[in-house]
C-alpha cells in the first residue's frame, strides 16, 4: 500500500516511489493500489493493461458495465430478504451440492471468491477454516464457490486442510443468479451470503479486498 508500479510491455516491474503513478510506455496510467490488489487475486498483467486502456478513454466514474454479464446495467446483488437461488454444482470431493438439500436442516454460508490459491482467497478460505467449528455449533454449513476446476479445488483444499466443500461454478451461472458484479469490471467479485433454513438470505456482504471480514460478518449474522 502506498507504492506504485511501472508497467512496461507485459511485465510488472519493481515498486518505485510512493508518489509515482503506474505508467505504461504507451501512456496508460494505473493506480498502484489497483495493480497490487489485482496481482494479489491472481489477475494477469494482460488484464491490468486492458483496464489501463479503458482508463485512457473514460473517466473511472463513466466506465459502463455493459460487458460484465452481457447486459447494459448490472442488477443489484441479492440482499437480506431475497430468496436464495437454488443450484446444483460439483464439489471437489466428487459429490454434488444443492442448496435445496439444506432446506429445513441447516443454515448455509455461501462464499464466492475469485480464484484458488491466491493471497486474498487463501486468507478468506483459511479464516473460514479457522472459524469452522463456530459455524458447526450454529448449525451452519459452509460452501465455497469459484469457477476453478474440481482438480484445482482439490489441490487448494488439500494444501490448506479446508474442511468444507469447494464448488465449481463453470461458466458463472450461479454467480450471475446471485447478481455478483465484477470488481472494476475485471476481477470476479468476492461476496458472501448467509442463508437460513427456509432458503431466505439473512445477510449479504461484498468486499473484494477485505477477505477476512467476510468470515466475521457471516458469524455475526448467525449469532
Amino acid at each position: 500500500p502506498g507504492y506504485s508500479t511501472r508497467v512496461r510491455s507485459s511485465r510488472l516491474l519493481a515498486p518505485c516511489s510512493p508518489s509515482t503513478p503506474v505508467v505504461k510506455q504507451t501512456g496508460t496510467v494505473l493506480p498502484a493500489s489497483f495493480c497490487i490488489s489485482a496481482v494479489c487475486v491472481g489477475l494477469s498483467t494482460r488484464y491490468v493493461l486492458a483496464f489501463g486502456r479503458q482508463l485512457n478513454h473514460f473517466h473511472l466514474r463513466k466506465i459502463r458495465t455493459a460487458n460484465v454479464y452481457g447486459s447494459a446495467r448490472l442488477k443489484r446483488m441479492l440482499k437480506a430478504g431475497d430468496v436464495a437461488p437454488d443450484f446444483d454444482l460439483p464439489s471437489h470431493n466428487g459429490e454434488r451440492a444443492r442448496l435445496s438439500d439444506f432446506r429445513g436442516k441447516k443454515n448455509v454460508v455461501l462464499f464466492f471468491y475469485p480464484k484458488d490459491d491466491t493471497p486474498g482467497c487463501t486468507k478468506e478460505a483459511c479464516s473460514f477454516r479457522d472459524s469452522y467449528d463456530g459455524f458447526l455449533s450454529r448449525d451452519t454449513a459452509v460452501l465455497g464457490i469459484s469457477s476453478d476446476s474440481g482438480s484445482s479445488h482439490a489441490r487448494f483444499a488439500s494444501k490448506y486442510s479446508l474442511p468444507f466443500p469447494l464448488l465449481t461454478d463453470e461458466g458463472g451461472a450461479t454467480r450471475r443468479a446471485y447478481q455478483i458484479s465484477r470488481t472494476l469490471g475485471i476481477i470476479p467479485g468476492r461476496a458472501t451470503f448467509v442463508i437460513d433454513k427456509n432458503g431466505v438470505i439473512r445477510a449479504s456482504f461484498a468486499a473484494q479486498f477485505q477477505p477476512e471480514e467476510h468470515v466475521r460478518t457471516a458469524l455475526e449474522a448467525i449469532t
